[in-house]
């Protein structure tokens, strides 16, 4: 009875939320796999892998070196525990001197960075520095939103900026302007929307005056800190096959496995909408009701992305060819490869999320650091003979080796099974009063 009044209640609290999110990186995923056709048709594998090295170590600083700025935000504000004014406007500070460490770091070893081949990209790669604070003070902004629960005003963010990228993609292509740099550029735009809508948004929920003490910034940034381990070992992770690629593919392979890439990433869709909803609404919640809510997300995440990677990797054949062109049919094996990896990529993420809301970093930590050394291994043993194919088997093993160390650390942490399920009516019944916190 318990069991079923608590799923009950996260139905009617969670259900609309996570179809607005879902419908919005749905959204975005369609208008990416638009933009990616079209690019790779005008630009070719060469000039695909291009724009990926040019845009490389700026995003790869990006998220990596962010101390987390948007969970941090997020979960402070939807604790209830600080204002939702101070919250944000600690974060852009933080955020601020994110930015200038990144991109110092990065512009000084750029030179190193880029192979004699890519040279001829350092200083359109140094311009995009400006990347790393467009996304991270948009990711501040967006966090504030999702901590107030605004799940339908963040889905309008992300729809608009994916709609006016779509739009400058195909006026450039139209009109035979479209370059790597110029790409790269329309992506530094649309990464900077987010804090031109954003602001106004935020302003008519912030109440109470806005302090930036130094014990919210200590505070904050710990808290950043702890998260951001967890998520640096996590995007390193994701980071290691285009790195891979990037040290030692050819141009036009590093184009190709643009296509692997792009196929991972509209399928995360699922996995990230779902792993943001988790964040918004665990903060103040614990016990059995936790459980619950983690088992039921973690359960919709599975039957979703295996839904998406069958239907990918089963048309993979029949439209590589036919959208991206000819010469990208060598992509389509991995593709297919990558699709069904994906499954486990994107159930990692909302179990990897439930141990950091609870502040247990170290088995997400764990998880990715193991994936990466499965994935290095396969990647050494099967990269020199096959390119493509191996850096897609690498991947995969990597994805379901931090599936398993996830998916334990979970039934540790939030005793979720695997089959998705609660902990057990016996420990539900017990903490019955939990509803009342939703």
């Amino acid at each position: 009875m318990a069991r079923a009044a608590v799923l009950k209640t996260l139905r009617r609290y969670g259900t609309s939320d996570a179809s607005t999110l879902l419908a919005a990186n749905l959204a975005v995923a369609s208008t990416a796999l638009v933009t990616g056709v079209v690019t790779a048709r005008t630009l070719g594998p060469a000039g695909r892998g291009d724009f990926a090295i040019l845009v490389f170590w700026p995003a790869l600083a990006a998220v990596v070196l962010d101390i987390a700025v948007r969970e941090s935000v997020t979960l402070r504000v939807a604790s209830g525990r600080i204002l939702t004014g101070t919250a944000v406007a600690t974060g852009l500070v933080l955020a601020s001197g994110c930015s200038l460490f990144a991109g110092s770091l990065v512009y000084l070893a750029l030179p190193w960075l880029l192979r004699t081949s890519q040279q001829h990209l350092l200083w359109a790669s140094r311009g995009f520095l400006l990347f790393i604070p467009a996304m991270l003070f948009s990711e501040v902004l967006v966090g504030g939103l999702l901590g107030l629960g605004l799940f339908g005003r963040v889905a309008s963010v992300r729809i608009t900026a994916a709609m006016l990228y779509t739009g400058t993609v195909l006026v450039l292509a139209g009109s035979r302007l479209l370059t790597p740099v110029r790409l790269a550029y329309a992506t530094l735009g649309m990464t900077a929307i987010p804090i031109v809508l954003g602001v106004p948004m935020l302003l008519r929920h912030i109440r109470g005056s806005i302090r930036i003490e130094r014990h919210n910034l200590v505070d904050q940034a710990t808290l950043g800190v702890k998260l951001q381990s967890t998520r640096a070992a996590s995007l390193l992770s994701s980071f290691e096959e285009r790195g891979i690629a990037a040290m030692m593919f050819s141009q036009t392979d590093v184009g190709l496995f643009q296509i692997p890439i792009a196929a991972t990433w509209m399928l995360s869709f699922i996995g990230q909408a779902l792993s943001q909803l988790l964040f918004a609404r665990i903060a103040p919640l614990s016990g059995a009701d936790r459980s619950a809510l983690v088992s039921r997300i973690h359960r919709t995440t599975l039957a979703l992305t295996t839904t998406g990677a069958v239907i990918a990797a089963v048309g993979a054949p029949f439209l590589i060819s036919r959208l991206y062109g000819p010469g990208f049919a060598p992509a389509t094996g991995p593709t297919m490869i990558v699709c069904v990896a994906s499954i486990f990529a994107g159930s990692s993420l909302v179990l990897q999320n439930a141990s950091k809301a609870a502040e247990k970093i170290w088995w997400p930590i764990g998880a990715e650091v193991v994936a990466m050394l499965a994935s290095a291994t396969f990647a050494l043993l099967l990269c020199r003979r096959w390119p493509l194919m191996g850096l897609a088997a690498a991947y995969s093993a990597g994805r379901l080796t931090s599936y398993g160390v996830s998916l334990y650390g979970a039934r540790r942490v939030v005793s979720v099974t695997p089959a998705g399920l609660g902990s057990g009516r016996r420990e539900v019944d017990t903490d019955a009063s939990a509803t009342d916190s939703l």
